[in-house]
């Protein structure tokens, strides 16, 4: 789906989230480039037509596409993210690709990207009625955001 997404019509793409009319799988760290140009003698741009027309099939269509569509971008988005350690606490960690960083936090209505920024560099811990965030270092922070 990834990769006919990517190869959907620019128009489409750009309602879902505009920067995404210019992207390709190149730009997406967990898509990446392929040589492979056809899967069963189709083109991931033919695929997309026959995947939305499935899914139009199972009632999948306008606003619920749009959304499922958008989540699936903001998968491909969260694989370009980078963490560095903070560099006041090299067992914590920080986002280190902020353009990056920017580009998610607009595309999920992040007002503020260091919202997102925290809610991926920390993880919640209850113990009894007590909640703690427990920062991550750079190794666990980019597994937290790989099994999102």
């Amino acid at each position: 789906i990834f990769y006919q997404l990517l190869d959907a019509p620019a128009d489409y793409k750009r309602e879902l989230w505009a920067p995404l009319a210019e992207k390709s799988a190149a730009d997406f760290k967990y898509v990446g480039t392929s040589t492979t140009t056809r899967i069963e003698g189709r083109t991931d741009s033919e695929n997309w037509s026959r995947t939305a027309a499935a899914l139009a099939t199972l009632g999948i269509v306008d606003d619920q596409l749009s959304s499922l569509m958008v989540a699936v971008t903001i998968v491909i988005q969260l694989g370009n993210l980078t963490f560095a350690p903070d560099p006041s606490n090299d067992e914590n960690s920080i986002i280190g690709s902020k353009d990056e960083l920017a580009a998610l936090s607009d595309l999920m209505g992040f007002e503020n990207p260091d919202m997102l920024q925290k809610s991926l560099i920390t993880r919640t811990v209850v113990a009894g009625k007590d909640v703690y965030k427990v920062p991550l270092n750079p190794t666990d922070a980019k597994d937290n955001c790989d099994a999102f």
